[in-house]
């Protein structure tokens, strides 16, 4: 199967920017399509930038608990790995992003802010000619077998994704080849990564938007693990959802509980038939137990 190009971040907002001007200068004789834009640049301003989204935001606290959510997914995948050769496909993106953490938000112009259920700091500067990024990480984020996240899945991730083991079936090593080492900080909360030279698309990594989400250790410390723990299964989670069930047949249902402390829940659901079926799902409730793939269990909060 032919590997997907992965492209960094600013450098896709910069082809789409290209292809919009394309798309301008193309307009016929005496067309004004394109004349704001044309007048901004030769007045010597910045290209307009997309700052609005076409989606009705509300307030987490104004959300209603409970209720049914559906994905159209072309496909039911059977290597749940993201990063892995045979995972890197957008069945498997669309779904994980909701499951596995990513440590960045991207707002309507693609400005990256970092991501407070995962990162407490985050900051990137010169050592000694090199350069360092310093990842903080929220102490109350942890993987939903309560395993707490620590700069050890960080280490595994770049040894996994560094290229150099080819026993790692990756599907992308973008920017994992060109740090040089991942080492423990102030605490285990804490990673030090140094780059080999100056990588300005760090922000790339353990990005959703990158197709890149974080890893636990446990599932991807070997060669072994990375390939084969995630196939036909997502066997651990700590994103925005928590996986209830796999069925290839039926409508698996996640439930979520947030990363740093409060409860929401939504259920996704998928038939195999590759039309997407809706499932009923109830919120969470004191003593509540899974009685089925549609029924949520009793959440944990962190905080």
């Amino acid at each position: 199967m032919p590997r997907p190009r992965f492209l960094p971040l600013p450098l896709t907002a910069a082809v789409a920017a290209l292809s919009v001007a394309l798309c301008s200068c193309s307009s016929a004789p005496g067309s004004t399509a394109g004349a704001p834009a044309r007048a901004a640049a030769a007045a010597g301003d910045d290209a307009p930038r997309m700052t609005q989204q076409e989606m009705n935001a509300r307030p987490r606290d104004a959300l209603r608990q409970g209720g049914t959510l559906v994905w159209a997914i072309d496909q039911y995948s059977s290597q749940w790995n993201p990063v892995q050769a045979d995972g890197s496909e957008a069945s498997t993106n669309d779904v994980v992003k909701a499951l596995l953490p990513t440590f960045w938000r991207s707002d309507a112009g693609g400005v990256q802010t970092p991501n407070p259920a995962y990162l407490s700091d985050v900051s990137s500067e010169l050592r000694q000619g090199k350069q360092v990024v310093v990842w903080t990480l929220n102490p109350k984020a942890h993987w939903s077998d309560g395993t707490p996240i620590t700069w050890r899945d960080l280490r595994a991730d770049w040894q996994a994704l560094s290229g150099q083991d080819p026993a790692y079936r990756t599907a992308t090593t973008n920017g994992f080849d060109q740090v040089e080492s991942v080492v423990r900080g102030r605490d285990d909360f804490q990673a030090v990564m140094t780059f080999k030279e100056p990588y300005s698309e760090w922000q790339a990594m353990f990005n959703n938007a990158g197709n890149a989400p974080l890893l636990p250790e446990r599932y991807v410390s070997t060669p072994e693990l990375f390939n084969t723990s995630f196939k036909n299964r997502i066997p651990v989670t700590a994103g925005p959802f928590k996986l209830g069930s796999l069925d290839t047949g039926a409508a698996p249902s996640p439930w979520s509980p947030t990363r740093s402390g409060g409860v929401t829940s939504r259920c996704w659901t998928r038939s195999s038939s590759r039309r997407t079926t809706p499932a009923r799902c109830r919120g969470p409730s004191p003593g509540a137990r899974s009685t089925s793939t549609t029924t949520a269990p009793t959440p944990r909060a962190t905080s």
